[in-house]
This record gives C-alpha cells, structure tokens and sequence, in this order.
C-alpha cells in the first residue's frame, strides 16, 4: 500500500470511477473523490493532498484550474497536480495561467502508460522536494 493522499476531482463519474479503480490497483489506499470544486476545497483543508488529480474543464465555480489555485494557496510549498485536458483531434489545448505550480498535463482520459508516468513522476519529484 503506498501511503500518498490523492485528491481526485472529476465531475465525470465514469472517469472517477475509472481513475480511482486505477489508482486502488496500483496501491494506493488514500484517494479522495470530489466532484466539485468547493468539495475538493473542503477535502484539501482537512487532509493536505500528496498529488491532486484535476479535470481541467470540470464544469462550475470554481473549475478546475481555479480550484487547484485555491488548495495551493492553502499551503506553503506547492502540491503536484496531473491536470486532465480534453483533447480532441484539431483543437488545441487550453492555455493555462502561470498561476498553477508543479503540473503535469495529461490528456482526457490518459491512457494507463500516461496515467502511471504521471503519477510516477509526480512521486519522484515529492519525494525530491522533500530531501532537500
């Protein structure tokens, strides 16, 4: 079991379901599910996340990039986040503000080699940041 705390915000239920069944089978016993952005909010004030796990065109306010700005100001060294976006053939991907630190964007839904480099990479770089 891998002691990480992910928070997993996904308004899609079956890519919720889908990543944390993922998740569960690669041992990780600590995932929160938050489908909306106050939620998410809620849940990273009561247990700061490891690693967030965000759709980028999670519908609402806050949406997802606003969210993940709002749990990192929460805390003083910035949180790893996979950041999901939508990716159609022909469409370019969003820009994103300069205001979200640590991410990686992965495509929607990432494929599981995608996923576990995501997740592996974003564990590497926590558990550099905390040695040094």
């Amino acid at each position: 079991m891998l002691p990480f705390h992910v928070l997993l915000i996904e308004d899609a239920c079956i890519f919720q379901y889908g990543l944390s069944w993922q998740l569960a089978t690669w041992g990780f016993q600590h995932v929160v599910l938050a489908s909306t952005g106050k939620e998410a909010v809620r849940a990273a004030a009561q247990q700061r996340p490891d690693l967030i796990i965000v759709s980028a065109s999670m519908k609402g306010s806050p949406g997802g990039v606003e969210t993940v700005r709002l749990i990192q100001q929460q805390y003083r060294t910035p949180i790893p986040v996979l950041l999901l976006q939508d990716h159609r053939p022909g469409v370019e991907p969003e820009l994103l503000p300069p205001l979200l630190l640590n991410y990686r964007c992965l495509p929607k839904p990432p494929t599981t080699e995608e996923l576990q480099a995501g997740v592996e990479q974003s564990i590497h770089a926590l558990s550099l940041s905390a040695v040094y």
